[in-house]
């Protein structure tokens, strides 16, 4: 496979993370209905559960006899970007999709610590609670790969195997703009009209075709979102600070 063709490719899996796959054909998109419908397509229902001082919110699908797989979503992201994986997953998996704290309906106090290592701890504060079984297999794309990574390193007995999907985290050795210039990250907000076709600028090799009632509908839930975003951005900024020469932010 050459160069070209493989950073095609990973633009175009990077998109499927990026926008919540959802199919419309009406010009005025009920956004919320159209997950709702995908979910269920994918063999999933919603629960709702409370731990300490987080409300979660999660999918859960697939028979609970068979192995466990957690998908944990990116930075800014939500359940529903693992809907399409999930619906292969759920006839052999008992498949558990957590929105991550400060995330879609998942609530938060006021001054919550979004850092990595508090939401690692949390999760398995979730895990707990939902009683899932702690043999189980996880998955993390981006900051969720960066949660998946400190998560199965904290509680190694209790994970089987650990998928990696362009994530974010602490390496041995990188070289990025973001760790040059760790203040780039903040260009990953979408907080105003305008700010998502930024992000795609920056995070696709070459854009995607998007209707433009999907991309005003998605750009909107994202700017709802932004200032739980900032939070964490400036924990990863801050994160640098103490990581100067092993920090890199990759997705």
């Amino acid at each position: 496979m050459n160069a070209q063709r493989f950073r095609n490719i990973r633009s175009f899996i990077f998109c499927i993370f990026l926008l919540m796959p959802v199919w419309v054909s009406a010009a005025e998109i009920n956004l919320q209905s159209v997950l709702q419908q995908e979910r269920t397509w994918a063999g999933l229902n919603t629960k709702k559960i409370k731990s300490e001082d987080i409300e979660w919110v999660y999918s859960e699908g697939g028979n609970p006899q068979n192995p466990t797989i957690m998908l944990l979503h990116g930075l800014s992201g939500s359940r529903d970007n693992w809907n399409l994986v999930a619906r292969y997953l759920t006839p052999n998996y008992h498949v558990i999709i957590p929105e991550l704290p400060a995330h879609g309906e998942t609530k938060v106090p006021a001054g919550f610590d979004l850092s990595i290592a508090n939401l690692a701890e949390k999760l398995r504060r979730f895990a707990d609670a939902a009683k899932i079984d702690p043999n189980l297999h996880i998955a993390g794309h981006s900051m969720g790969g960066a949660i998946a990574m400190l998560y199965s390193a904290q509680y190694p007995l209790e994970v089987q195997s650990v998928l990696l999907v362009d994530p974010a985290g602490v390496f041995k050795s990188a070289n990025t703009v973001y760790l040059r210039d760790p203040e780039q990250l903040k260009r990953l907000i979408v907080a105003k009209q305008g700010d998502f076709d930024q992000l795609m600028k920056i995070a696709l090799q070459s854009s995607p075709f998007i209707p433009l009632e999907l991309k005003a509908s998605q750009e909107k839930l994202t700017i709802a979102q932004s200032k739980n975003t900032e939070q964490m951005v400036f924990k990863l900024v801050e994160m640098s600070k103490l990581y100067t020469q092993f920090f890199c932010f990759d997705g």
